[in-house]
């Protein structure tokens, strides 16, 4: 019983404590995870911004010569 005991790491053994590798990689994951929602909803703005954009252009090219459209 003793035996089984001493093969067991502590809590404080350095045999414990993570890796300086897998630290670095796990905060770099967790870093990219975070950046890429940010990115997604900048990325999703950003489209409506450009289909808006596309649409009064589109329709500012139908009209007739002489009126506005959406205040253009």
């Amino acid at each position: 019983m003793v035996a089984a005991m001493s093969s067991l790491a502590s809590e404080n053994s350095p045999s414990s404590i993570p890796s300086p590798t897998y630290q670095c990689t796990k905060a770099l994951l967790a870093y990219i995870r975070s950046n890429l929602w940010s990115r997604r909803a900048q990325a999703s703005a950003m489209a409506v911004v450009l289909l808006s954009m596309h649409t009064a252009l589109c329709t500012l090219a139908r009209s007739p010569p002489g009126t506005t459209v959406g205040g253009w």
